[in-house]
């Protein structure tokens, strides 16, 4: 339990920064889980911010999956 207030939002800060280790592991899982489906259409995602933000791939991805 936390003593203070202080002391829980220092650790939710840690937990959530872009470092985070857990958050590192959870996009190259989801990247290589991606491009497996997307292998079946020819193209892939590198990084998932950029090459989804436009929608196009993940509107490939949606009509694989369906």
């Amino acid at each position: 339990m936390y003593k203070t207030e202080e002391g829980f939002n220092k650790d939710m800060e840690r937990e959530l920064a872009d470092h985070a280790p857990w958050k590192k592991i959870q996009q190259n899982t989801s990247t290589k889980w991606i491009n497996e489906h997307l292998r079946l259409v020819n193209t892939q995602v590198e990084d998932l911010q950029t090459d989804l933000a436009d929608g196009l791939k993940l509107i490939a991805l949606t009509e694989v999956l369906s």
